[in-house]
């Protein structure tokens, strides 16, 4: 049985250096024994690490006996552990279980909870739950209701701290609303920002910008460029791809642009339009 623990790191603040290093290692080691069904030993780290006030070492304790790994299911135990670990107030074991009650894993799935959790966390300016709470906004999940504007507030502030996906997502709502000119120039702004960062999607509607003329001038070489480039990086195009536009082109054409895929990726996708 694959075990569902989510993290093998340490986010609580041991005394010294030597002391996290320490802590790092040993919850390491007991991902590892976990991962090979030796629940007996990861027991044994997490428990001497929980009990110094690791909160990871808690979160997995818990982990261990909601699934009932630790040789028998004790969900007031977990819950006891989990309630330790949550509240040590430790970011990344708070993101962790606002995944869990959002995937049910290792604890039954509870869609308002985990809002409540990524919301708590995206106002202490975690950038991953500013973006899931952009989209909890953006889709009536969570517990919440479907408020574009809202969505569109905290896909920024993710935006804005660099994260990819949420530059992708807040260039597609603002495009939803290019009827406003500086709506058309922020989206394809966002796009192109994300597709800079290596984000297949963001690359595939800038090809799809292109190839229409959206807020761009229709190229058909920078159509076909930046869709090849998405398609080569795992976008999954199911309409528009460059398969399709290849037969609209001249054979110079498509020499060029594969030329420029080519410098494209080179560059890290930075430098072209």
């Amino acid at each position: 049985m694959k075990c569902p623990l989510i993290a093998p790191f340490v986010s609580s603040s041991p005394s010294s250096d030597d002391d996290e290093l320490d802590a790092i290692q040993e919850t390491r080691e007991g991902a590892q024994a976990a991962q090979k069904g030796d629940f007996v030993t990861a027991m044994q780290k997490w428990r001497s690490l929980a009990e110094q006030g690791n909160a990871m070492a808690m979160l997995n304790m818990g982990l261990m006996y909601s699934t009932g790994q630790c040789g028998k299911q004790d969900n007031k135990e977990a819950a006891t552990w989990f309630n330790r670990a949550l509240k040590q107030e430790d970011i990344e074991v708070q993101f962790n279980f606002a995944f869990m009650l959002k995937t049910g894993t290792g604890v039954p799935q509870n869609s308002k909870h985990a809002g409540i959790w990524y919301h708590h966390l995206a106002k202490k300016g975690v950038a991953m739950a500013q973006l899931q709470t952009g989209e909890n906004y953006k889709r009536g999940w969570g517990g919440f209701k479907e408020n574009h504007k809202e969505a569109m507030r905290w896909y920024r502030k993710a935006a804005e701290q660099g994260i990819a996906e949420a530059q992708y997502a807040l260039g597609n709502l603002l495009h939803a609303y290019d009827d406003d000119t500086e709506n058309g120039k922020e989206s394809l702004k966002w796009h192109r920002m994300s597709a800079e960062q290596g984000y297949a999607q963001a690359q595939q509607a800038l090809g799809e910008r292109y190839y229409k003329g959206e807020g761009v001038s229709k190229d058909i070489v920078y159509a076909f460029m930046w869709m090849s480039i998405a398609e080569s990086n795992g976008c999954k195009v199911v309409m528009l791809s460059s398969k399709y536009i290849a037969q609209f082109m001249t054979t110079s054409q498509w020499e060029e642009a594969q030329t420029l895929a080519q410098e494209c990726k080179k560059n890290n996708y930075r430098g072209f339009r």
